[in-house]
């Protein structure tokens, strides 16, 4: 993430542009273009690691070394996760459209607006409850190719893996956003974007069952406090326990 233009590469190519310089504004996302070819080649050692991951190990972190060289120089925090998503198809069902309800005064924010206006441009994944904790925390993963081009013959596969009690798991490049929207309500938001894993999130929500995740987040682009960069990332991941 680049913070001159606030855009989201990948090989190069701008995918999202992220939103807004302002620290009173909320949070957005809006799709650019879907990067040319695969936005990540795994090599398949790390692909059989992530095959039913039940605890971060050295080993893991060994294994995605090849991917973890490609991101951008800076201090990484490698968290693994459960995250409970639903597969967002419709404008008026995204937290981008809906998290403004739940400030109690702050009626009036949807006069003259229109859920697509709020839509970061593609079908995606998000938490299916705010994320608990001392401020309004929400959650989206966002993805790097079009859903609707994903192998049903490969979500077959993985939901029948997770149905015989394996957790394979996505890898995500994530980070929080922490603001005073309005400057007046406070609110956090846990960004992922997917580097490997589109069929595996696909087959979790499908099974309605939490989705198994390797987070890395740069801590340098979550700005928690500096005596404790990473505060911020323990805080909204630590209810995230594996199921």
């Amino acid at each position: 993430m680049e913070s001159d233009r606030q855009t989201l590469r990948i090989a190069g190519e701008p995918v999202y542009d992220v939103g807004s310089d302002c620290g009173t504004c909320e949070t957005s996302l809006r799709l650019l273009g879907w990067p040319a070819g695969r936005a990540a080649t795994l090599a398949q050692r790390l692909r059989d690691r992530l095959a039913d991951l039940s605890t971060l190990t050295t080993d893991a972190i060994a294994d995605a070394a090849p991917l973890l060289a490609g991101l951008r120089t800076g201090h990484y925090l490698a968290v693994l996760v459960d995250l409970d998503l639903e597969h967002v198809t419709d404008p008026a069902g995204s937290w981008w459209w809906r998290r403004p309800d739940r400030r109690s005064d702050d009626d009036g924010w949807h006069d003259g607006q229109a859920p697509d206006e709020h839509w970061p441009g593609t079908d995606h994944f998000q938490l299916r409850a705010p994320i608990s904790g001392t401020r309004p925390a929400f959650g989206v993963v966002l993805p790097t190719r079009p859903l609707d081009t994903t192998s049903a013959e490969t979500i077959a596969a993985h939901c029948g893996a997770i149905d015989n009690g394996a957790r394979p798991a996505a890898v995500l490049l994530a980070w929080i956003e922490d603001r005073y929207i309005r400057a007046g309500h406070p609110e956090r938001f846990l960004v992922g974007i997917v580097l490997d894993g589109h069929h595996k999130l696909l087959a979790y929500t499908r099974r309605h069952e939490p989705a198994r995740a390797l987070m890395l987040f740069r801590v340098e682009d979550s700005w928690g406090p500096p005596e404790d960069r990473a505060r911020w990332i323990n805080e909204v991941t630590s209810s995230m326990a594996l199921c």
